[in-house]
């Protein structure tokens, strides 16, 4: 997540989550994440306190949004 102003970027927040799932090819070859890299990382809803404060009110701007807003939907039913 990146905090844009009209002069650029202001802050970002990232962090590596654990999917509870196999990591498929295609994700692989792309971000190049692998479960050894996933090893430890905390789950969605431990993050989802720290990413939602980061959020606050801001408007949310997505590349894939169709994409971001489903994960984020299945995600959040889960907490």
């Amino acid at each position: 997540a990146v905090r844009f102003t009209l002069g650029g970027i202001k802050d970002s927040w990232t962090r590596l989550i654990w999917p509870g799932r196999p990591i498929g090819a295609g994700a692989r070859k792309v971000h190049g994440i692998t479960l050894e890299s996933l090893e430890g990382a905390p789950t969605f809803a431990e993050v989802w306190p720290d990413l939602h404060a980061f959020l606050g009110d801001a408007v949310m701007v997505a590349h894939n949004a169709d994409f971001d807003s489903r994960l984020l939907s299945a995600h959040l039913a889960d907490i």
